[in-house]
């Protein structure tokens, strides 16, 4: 973990859940936006976020930065820096719902500099949960200490579970049966 001093100061916004259709109608397809900025600063560059999480399933961020070559604010672009992050292992179970945790630079695509933005990506597929988010999120300066955080285990870092591993998605057959109370 790194110091307080190292800490960046976000604006965090609350999570905007996605809805399809109506406003009248409560479906909810299983995803939520955090949008996150930093005031009073042209550019970040951050080493380490951590957060904890409240059920969400997996995570994508997007960040919004400027053109190393081109130093204007007509010249920043959206990227995607990490791609379906699982937080979960399975999205109808507990396990992981409520961890703690941290994405270091070698977790990501690029290097998180000349930051503008960032865009937290939320999915949440189970019906079973109606609440999901994201939570506690710190942002870190990029250190050279950066270089030797740990990294997260296989079944974090996979987009997608073979459908052998994938044991939310098998296949379950349940037979109908009626029960009379008397």
């Amino acid at each position: 973990m790194m110091a307080k001093a190292d800490m960046l100061a976000a604006s965090i916004k609350t999570p905007s859940l996605i809805r399809v259709g109506d406003k009248k109608v409560d479906f909810f397809p299983g995803c939520a936006i955090i949008d996150v900025t930093f005031p009073n600063t042209f550019s970040v560059e951050i080493g380490e976020i951590q957060f904890k999480n409240y059920y969400t399933h997996t995570l994508t961020i997007k960040v919004k930065r400027r053109s190393r070559s081109h130093m204007s604010s007509g010249d920043i672009k959206w990227r995607t820096c990490l791609p379906c992050l699982k937080l979960m292992p399975c999205c109808h179970f507990e396990s992981r719902a409520e961890d703690i945790f941290t994405i270091n630079t070698k977790m990501l695509k690029f290097d998180l500099s000349n930051i503008v933005a960032l865009k937290f990506i939320l999915n949440q597929p189970s019906p079973t949960w109606k609440e999901f988010r994201i939570e506690d999120m710190t942002f870190f300066k990029k250190t050279g200490e950066d270089q030797n955080a740990p990294s997260l285990p296989n079944w974090m870092t996979k987009a997608r579970p073979s459908p052998e591993e994938d044991v939310c998605h098998r296949d379950i057959k349940v037979s109908s049966f009626t029960l009379n109370f008397s």
